[in-house]
């Protein structure tokens, strides 16, 4: 409760993890569900987010649109985070030649703008939740491995490691027994964040045509629904849903990785006036 980021974002994101969830709990509509004789219809008791273009329940697909978005932004941060701590821990550790290969593939993957590259992608493949978790992994790793470079080139040389060295410990239980265990604060921060930039990208490959297809619902296909009928505004109904989700969503992943951040750096903790003039003295 003292840390007033740390609580907001746990809370936004908990309420949003529960809704996609408990999603066929919530609801007796399916995302398939159609009703065209009551196209374009507007809040009700029996739809009380009102019903869209094609007369399915805009609550419906809300709600499971955030089991969707949630599922992609989890596993793509996980595979991004594993090949970015592989990638990362070999160039920093090894060093040399080999340092130099990988940083030049990273260098590769970050001469191209992300969110064009995952269209690209995406747009070669089929239309599918897992081809979005690959396109967004292929682009998405490079920062994790950049994070994990720099945080164990801060480490290779402290007295734990060198004493490890001296015991006569491969480098792989260094790396897994001693280096690991002290880089993951900041990359479980940087995942915080990259949660919420995944969120956003799957929004934008699906509000682009790109993205899920088939009966799969999704906040940037409502999105896209929604922007077709922009110029009437008795069907605002179908645009404040999907966009106060997605604001809320990424507010409470980065309010979460804000929260950890001043967990995890003790001089954010100092008051704001001792920590300038700290930092004026240093």
């Amino acid at each position: 409760m003292k840390n007033k980021f740390l609580f907001i974002g746990f809370v936004l994101v908990f309420l949003i993890s529960f809704l996609g969830i408990v999603s066929p709990y919530l609801t007796s509509y399916t995302p398939s569900y159609q009703d065209l004789s009551h196209r374009f219809a507007g809040p009700s008791f029996k739809h009380i987010l009102g019903q869209d273009e094609y007369g399915a329940d805009v609550f419906t697909n809300l709600v499971y649109g955030a089991r969707l978005s949630l599922y992609v932004s989890v596993v793509t941060t996980f595979f991004c985070c594993l090949i970015g701590l592989i990638f990362g821990s070999f160039a920093a550790f090894f060093g040399k030649w080999v340092d130099q290969l990988l940083m030049r593939i990273v260098d590769v993957f970050l001469a191209f703008p992300g969110i064009l590259l995952a269209i690209g992608i995406a747009a070669l493949l089929e239309r599918s939740a897992h081809n979005i978790i690959l396109a967004l992994t292929i682009t998405g790793w490079t920062s994790y491995a950049r994070l994990v470079r720099g945080q164990i080139l801060s480490i290779r040389e402290k007295e734990f490691i060198i004493s490890a060295r001296a015991l006569g410990f491969s480098n792989a239980r260094i790396v897994a027994k001693h280096v690991w265990p002290n880089i993951l604060a900041p990359l479980f921060i940087q995942a915080s964040f990259g949660m919420a930039g995944v969120i956003i990208a799957e929004s934008s490959l699906s509000f682009l045509g790109v993205g899920t297809g088939g009966d799969l619902s999704s906040w940037g296909m409502m999105l896209d629904q929604a922007r077709r009928h922009i110029s009437d505004i008795s069907r605002i109904h179908l645009l404040l849903p999907p966009l106060f989700a997605i604001m809320m969503t990424v507010l409470g992943f980065n309010f979460l990785g804000d929260g950890l951040l001043q967990k995890c750096d003790p001089s954010r903790k100092l008051p704001s006036q001792f920590r300038d003039d700290t930092e004026k003295k240093i």
